[in-house]
């Protein structure tokens, strides 16, 4: 015969009950502690992807910005290019494509320049004539396959052998506002998107310290700026130039 006395073996209900409310507890706890630290690893993540696409941004513009001036030492001095620009809220910056002597004498008035090919030249391009003393910018209105049409006749004479063309590369960046698009347009073709969204985009440029300065903000963090500071090694004759034109 059982013993009524002895303890039951096996759990109640309510240590059952208990039991599982612990359980439901900890996964409850453990379960907060893993969706915060998800978000909070989206959060850095997606922080680290805004910085990895600010930096990667300033980087090209410092890389094409570091051309400026290149192979157009007597046309800035002269006055006839700046190689860089900041006006209008955005960065221009100017260097040789490519250069060549005209194979014949220039007139001024003349707005057809013969040439042996252009294939390399393209409609809208910005060119540079210089001679030994003087020059001018004009923009290309036509390209044929023997000879540039210019967009207004020359005001110089250009001697054949004594004169130089120039085809100048133009680049510009600049904040497309109601987008908060960073764009890069190169010479004539459309603008095309370097940067999405980009709240500001500021540049300045410093003649007789040759220091470019850029800095961008991102939406996603407005309080975090991201910059870049250096010397464009190409202007740095213009800014010896300069100084020294100082009394």
């Amino acid at each position: 015969m059982r013993n009524a006395g002895l303890d039951s073996k096996g759990f109640s209900l309510f240590e059952v009950l208990l039991s599982t409310s612990v359980f439901l507890l900890l996964y409850i706890s453990s379960m907060a502690v893993f969706q915060s630290a998800k978000k909070q690893n989206a959060i850095q993540r997606s922080e680290m992807e805004t910085q990895t696409v600010a930096a990667l941004s300033l980087d090209k513009i410092q890389m094409e910005a570091s051309r400026a001036g290149l192979g157009l030492i007597q046309a800035i001095d002269q006055g006839l290019l700046n190689g860089i620009g900041t006006d209008g809220g955005g960065l221009t910056v100017h260097s040789a494509e490519f250069m060549l002597q005209p194979p014949n004498d220039l007139f001024p008035g003349q707005n057809w320049i013969a040439l042996v090919n252009t294939s390399d030249f393209k409609k809208g391009w910005t060119i540079c004539l210089l001679n030994e003393r003087e020059g001018e910018t004009k923009t290309l209105l036509r390209v044929e396959k023997d000879g540039l049409e210019l967009d207004s006749g020359l005001s110089h004479y250009y001697i054949k052998g004594k004169s130089t063309l120039i085809a100048v590369e133009t680049l510009r960046f600049y904040l497309d506002d109601e987008l908060d698009i960073l764009r890069r347009k190169v010479n004539a073709s459309p603008a095309q998107p370097l940067c999405l969204e980009v709240n500001t985009f500021e540049c300045d440029y410093d003649p007789l310290s040759n220091l470019l300065s850029l800095s961008l903000t991102m939406n996603k963090n407005k309080e975090r700026i991201y910059e870049r500071n250096f010397f464009p090694k190409n202007m740095a004759p213009h800014r010896i130039s300069a100084a020294g034109e100082k009394p």
